[in-house]
């Protein structure tokens, strides 16, 4: 299968964008067998052995105030240099979590972001502004076998990393740096959300009263904000049943795309107005666990699909297939493609299929301390192909550091969905929690 992905490259640029993907994922590989060879090394030596440890006494600690014991404050700088500096911005986070009750849960997770003159975002307005964005407010009731949750959250379905033929109850921010884990671009939603379980049975149901949209641009057109804000309510359900390695669940959903489409008008003053596809999913998951290899699968049917301008309304399937894989040193690889139907992107073209590829790694060293990981991401049409490669650290409890490098490689038709401007951009990320 690799060979014909490669095959498929029939051009001198499509295969150099993959030779970099490839370059930054041995890059990373190497760093983590090095490290994992030094940590042998000490074993093999028994630096430790014979040493004597002493402990001393650790003076009591005063109690930290009620109000202070729940709470989590979070400072945090991101820059991206790519052929200019184009991610500029300063947060600010406050997460509240408590037990109110026996059987009671309570988040708060609130984010206020200050884009400074530099940021891609100052692109429409050009003078700096803040952003506020609550992510999480929810409150969780857990009775008998039941657990009830309502607020402001997340609910995602499917199984394969990367693929999103039956999660599609979420939007996306596509404001927020991909990196190597798609929940940090993750919007939440007003929800109702009720899981029941059942022996190896799990019985699901949500209910969502107004519906959003993916997020492109914080400053949105006034068409795009009406749009979202006719939107109604959404709602579905899932029965899923588990055995001893493995699982399989089965989905309905009443749900809106969360992507608008164009559709020409000639009753709008520029011949095209901004409408969003209501509609049926029917889907199915399952993952089958093979030692330390797991097979996964999702399968989706959707309907009352809008067609991009011509507005018809048409109906098909989607498919994603992946596995993932531990080595036996924790290695965290895995991999799966999705194929689905192309959005048309002009008047008068056919639609065709499209697959969608990914790759991901992950590996922590230094007891924890030092996260490695890589996602390698390629779209056949549009054709748009990234690969990042992160490095995390946490330098002891208050302080924490990141960087990553992205290549991204974007045709005309998928640049107004691209965050990253340049081909290579180094993303620097400092943050202070207390």
């Amino acid at each position: 299968m690799t060979k014909q992905i490669f095959l498929n490259l029939n051009n001198t640029a499509q295969n150099s964008v993959l030779n970099m993907m490839l370059f930054l994922f041995f890059c990373l590989w190497a760093v983590s067998f090095r490290l994992d060879a030094q940590a042998e090394n000490l074993l093999e030596d028994d630096l430790l052995a014979g040493e004597v440890f002493e402990f001393e006494s650790q003076p009591d600690l005063e109690p930290l105030p009620f109000w202070r014991r729940n709470i989590r404050i979070t400072i945090q700088q991101t820059l991206s240099q790519g052929n200019k500096l184009e991610i500029s911005r300063t947060e600010t986070r406050i997460e509240y979590e408590v037990a109110p009750w026996d059987g009671g849960y309570l988040r708060l997770d609130n984010k206020y972001t200050y884009y400074s003159n530099d940021d891609q975002q100052l692109k429409d307005t050009g003078n700096s502004f803040g952003h506020n964005k609550l992510q999480e407010a929810w409150l969780q009731v857990s009775e008998s076998a039941c657990v009830s949750k309502i607020g402001r959250q997340g609910l995602y379905w499917g199984v394969v990393e990367g693929a999103f033929a039956v999660d599609v109850i979420s939007p996306f921010d596509f404001t927020e740096p991909l990196l190597t884990d798609y929940s940090n671009i993750r919007l939440s939603q007003d929800m109702f959300l009720l899981d029941c379980y059942y022996s190896n049975t799990q019985f699901q149901s949500f209910y969502v009263e107004s519906a959003r949209l993916n997020t492109f641009k914080l400053k949105k057109t006034s068409q795009f904000d009406d749009l979202e804000n006719a939107l109604h309510e959404e709602f579905g359900g899932r029965i899923s049943q588990s055995w001893e390695g493995g699982d399989v669940s089965f989905m309905y959903a009443h749900l809106y795309e969360n992507t608008p489409v164009s559709i020409i008008d000639f009753n709008k003053p520029n011949g095209i107005r901004l409408d969003v596809s209501r509609y049926e999913l029917w889907g199915l998951s399952t993952s089958w666990a093979i030692g330390r290899l797991l097979l996964e699968l999702d399968w989706a049917y959707k309907n009352k699909q809008l067609e991009n301008f011509s507005g018809k309304k048409l109906s098909h399937s989607e498919a994603a297939v992946g596995i993932e894989y531990t080595t036996f040193n924790n290695h965290q690889l895995n991999a799966g493609v999705w194929l689905y139907d192309q959005v048309i992107q002009e008047p008068n073209a056919k639609s065709s299929r499209v697959q969608s590829w990914t790759i991901g790694w992950s590996k922590t060293y230094l007891n924890d301390d030092l996260m490695l990981s890589f996602l390698g991401f390629w779209v056949t049409e549009p054709e748009v192909l990234t690969a990042t490669a992160l490095a995390q650290y946490q330098w002891d409890d208050f302080w924490d550091f990141s960087t990553a490098l992205t290549y991204t490689d974007a045709d005309g038709a998928a640049q107004s969905v691209s965050l990253n401007e340049s081909e290579l951009t180094l993303l620097l990320k400092l943050r202070f929690q207390i």
